[in-house]
């Protein structure tokens, strides 16, 4: 089914995904699917289900960095 989705070309993406046990690789084809649109990946991260708020923190501290690349 094709599906329209935004347009990302040249655009800095930041990109997670919460998990309960493990996130395999959620996160290389969430960015393989964006980069192959144009996206530039800044940031990924893989947040626990739970207690992730120091690792969401530090992941949105990499994103902003990113961006103002």
């Amino acid at each position: 089914m094709d599906v329209d989705q935004p347009r990302v070309g040249g655009m800095p993406v930041a990109l997670f995904c919460t998990y309960a046990v493990d996130p395999r690789s959620t996160l290389a084809q969430m960015s393989g699917a964006l980069e192959s649109r144009g996206a530039r990946v800044v940031a990924t991260s893989a947040l626990r289900q739970g207690g992730a708020t120091v690792a969401a923190i530090a992941f949105a501290r990499r994103a902003l960095a990113g961006i103002r690349e």
